[in-house]
């Protein structure tokens, strides 16, 4: 006998809406206790789902934005301590994601590298299998 299908519509709306609250698939899955697995083969199966997906995601990556965005322009107030005691609060900026953000707008702040090679090259790639820097013989 077939196994009922456990991604009901009601399922995926809450893992939708999950998703582009989170941004991730993790946290989505188990809000609702289906397992990410599940949800990968369903998306494989439904075209609609996995543009649904694709969309739940893109929010998600906005609310990141706008969340990096808040923290480089209007900054995070944090607690300061004197010998233990909260004595006020200061309000901090992130440089970092303020030019993440610049650079994201902007190519001209952009890192960008030129390479050109004249020959053969050869690469050799290693698999390490157990987490160690050397490569198994």
């Amino acid at each position: 006998m077939a196994r009922p299908n456990k991604i009901t519509p009601k399922k995926q709306k809450a893992f939708l809406n999950n998703l582009s609250e989170t941004g991730s698939v993790k946290k989505a899955c188990e809000a609702i206790k289906i397992s990410r697995n599940s949800f990968y083969n369903f998306r494989k199966k439904n075209k609609k789902f996995t543009e649904q997906w694709e969309e739940a995601e893109k929010r998600g990556v906005d609310a990141l934005i706008e969340e990096a965005r808040r923290r480089a322009h209007d900054g995070v107030d944090e607690p300061v301590y004197y010998k233990g005691d909260r004595i006020d609060t200061i309000r901090k900026y992130s440089d970092v994601l303020l030019m993440f953000l610049i650079k994201a707008k902007r190519p001209e702040y952009r890192e960008s590298y030129q390479m050109s090679v004249d020959g053969n090259i050869t690469i050799k790639i290693q698999k390490f299998t157990d987490g160690s820097k050397t490569p198994k013989q």
